[in-house]
């Protein structure tokens, strides 16, 4: 992926990367910034553009939510309503991380525990639940910098992303 990043980065030789949508921009289909859903992508493509040193300035937009609280995704459509509800476990499970870190907790392997075993507790099957500081991606054994708790798993067949930044 960052490959072919990179290779349209060359070619294009934008001074700002943004996702358009599918149509020509226009008022009500404005350009995107790229979204933060998928964390460890962005970053990877933050980093790749500082390490080539592209002259391509990054923005990630936050991670939308539908009013339930479930991380916008086309995927979502696929969802089944019992899944559906059971994959609500997620966003509950990441608010309950952002909110045990507020009170508190800094090991990073207890809140990511946490957050799997909520997630399983509703049925998911978990991809990967990890605990790793913003930028540089690397697990936090202790939460000292910025984090950000990303999850992957699977309710009803149908894989989602989602994630916290904790600061």
């Amino acid at each position: 992926m960052a490959t072919v990043v990179c290779k349209l980065f060359h070619i294009v030789q934008p001074d700002l990367a943004v996702r358009l949508p599918p149509s020509a921009p226009t008022r009500s289909h404005p350009p995107q910034v790229f979204g933060r859903k998928d964390y460890q992508q962005f970053q990877l493509l933050c980093r790749m553009v500082r390490d080539l040193d592209l002259d391509v300035q990054m923005v990630g937009a936050p991670l939308l939510r539908d009013p339930d609280g479930l991380a916008l995704s086309s995927r979502n459509v696929r969802l089944a309503p019992a899944a559906r509800a059971a994959a609500l476990a997620i966003s509950a499970a990441l608010r309950e991380a952002g909110e045990s870190y507020r009170a508190g907790q800094r090991d990073g392997s207890a809140l990511g525990a946490a957050v799997r075993g909520r997630i399983e507790a509703a049925g998911g099957e978990v991809d990967y639940v990890a605990v790793v500081a913003q930028e540089s991606l690397q697990p936090l054994a202790q939460l000292t910098a910025p984090a950000v708790v990303a999850v992957a798993a699977r309710f009803g067949g149908v894989r989602l992303l989602d994630n916290v930044e904790i600061e």
